[in-house]
Order: structure tokens, then C-alpha cells, then sequence
């Protein structure tokens, strides 16, 4: 078995919906560009700190593995899926995107 460094290069293709299906648009809208001026506008966590969030983002299966990705690219792969990732975890990366704390899964400091 050869060795892949990456979950994508193991998982080539993308799904793509059959001709009779349609995947439903998301309520939220489109995703909100984030700029300077966002940075002070409070985000939504239900309670938690911003680094449990992104925990149990990371522990969440729902939206594929995280091993050997960001955060970031993790999200925009659950996007590009139509798995409706939560938009707060998007914010939260692009608030901190030059943090390692942030931007890596919990499991980036474990090696395989």
C-alpha cells in the first residue's frame, strides 16, 4: 500500500448529484465575506469559548476527516459537499487565520 500524505489523495472524486437531484440551498445565505471592520462583531458560540467550538468542530465526523488538513480547507470541503458547515467556525478562521491554535485540528501536534 503506497503511502498518501493527504486524505485527498486517496479521495479523488466528488460526489455529484444524480440529474433528478437537487441539493437544497442553505438558509443562511451566502457565506459573508469577513474584513477588518467584522472583527469586533460578536459571534454566536451557544456559551462556549472560541476553542471549544472549534474542538468539537474537529470532533464532529459529519463533515469528514481533519487529519492532514486546516480548519479552513476541512470547512470549505464540507461546504463544497453540502454539508452545511457552521458559518461561526468560518469566522472564527478568518479572525485568526495567521494563529496556529486556530487554524490547525486538534490532532496536528499527533503523529501517525
Amino acid at each position: 500500500m503506497s503511502s498518501s500524505k493527504y486524505i485527498s489523495d486517496t479521495f479523488k472524486y466528488v460526489k455529484r448529484p444524480l440529474a433528478n437531484q437537487v441539493f437544497q440551498r442553505s438558509e443562511h445565505g451566502p457565506i459573508p465575506s469577513s474584513s477588518k471592520a467584522d472583527a469586533n462583531v460578536p459571534i454566536n458560540l451557544h456559551g462556549k469559548s472560541e476553542k471549544d467550538f472549534l474542538r468539537e468542530f474537529d470532533m464532529n465526523l459529519e463533515f469528514g476527516p481533519c487529519i492532514g488538513i486546516s480548519r479552513l480547507e476541512r470547512w470549505e470541503r464540507a461546504q463544497k459537499h453540502g454539508l452545511e458547515p457552521p458559518l461561526e467556525v468560518k469566522e472564527l478562521l478568518t479572525r485568526h487565520q495567521d494563529d496556529p491554535r486556530y487554524t490547525q485540528c486538534v490532532w496536528n501536534d499527533y503523529v501517525i
